[in-house]
């Protein structure tokens, strides 16, 4: 499946920018996310949990930082 588009948030841009350059925050934000690992300043990795009828479906989702140009734009992959 092929997920792409353009998102606008409810939120100052400052705090925005912050979460998507913060992996932590990106991950407590996303849901059923159970972990993440740090792999350098432009990837990381997420493992989550989708409930899916018995016991859910494990999923692993790596993240990268393609593009950033201060406040104003950032362009992240996913992959899972």
């Amino acid at each position: 499946m092929n997920v792409n588009g353009t998102k606008e948030l409810e939120a100052p841009r400052e705090v925005v920018w912050r979460v998507i350059n913060d992996p932590a925050q990106m991950a407590g934000l996303m849901p059923g996310a159970d972990g993440f690992e740090i792999k350098d300043d432009r990837h990381w990795q997420a493992r989550v949990k989708i409930p899916l009828g018995l016991g859910g479906l494990r999923m692993t989702i790596d993240f990268e930082k393609v593009e950033g140009r201060e406040p104003e734009f950032a362009q992240l992959n996913a992959k899972g």
